[in-house]
């Protein structure tokens, strides 16, 4: 997790730097800047709690699982923490 969350530091911070020269050289609106500026990707499960469950589900649907499956069963307890 410590690493997925460094590389995506990393990846915006460039994204940022990327905006900022754009936003300086009136390629983009400050509305579009906004926007830019929201980080694009997020780790840990709650912040894709909504997706994971989505996928739970599906996978039922599409009769991969006997059974829904809870988070807490699948992720260790420390992880749902994150």
């Amino acid at each position: 997790m410590k690493a997925f969350d460094k590389a995506n530091a990393i990846a915006d911070a460039l994204r940022l730097e990327h905006v900022d020269y754009h936003v300086a050289a009136g390629a983009i609106s400050q509305d579009a800047a906004k926007a830019l500026r929201t980080p694009v990707l997020q780790h840990g499960i709650k912040a894709n709690r909504k997706s994971l469950e989505t996928a739970a589900q599906m996978s039922l649907e599409q009769g991969l699982t006997p059974r829904l499956m809870k988070l807490d069963e699948i992720f260790a307890a420390s992880a749902l923490e994150q």
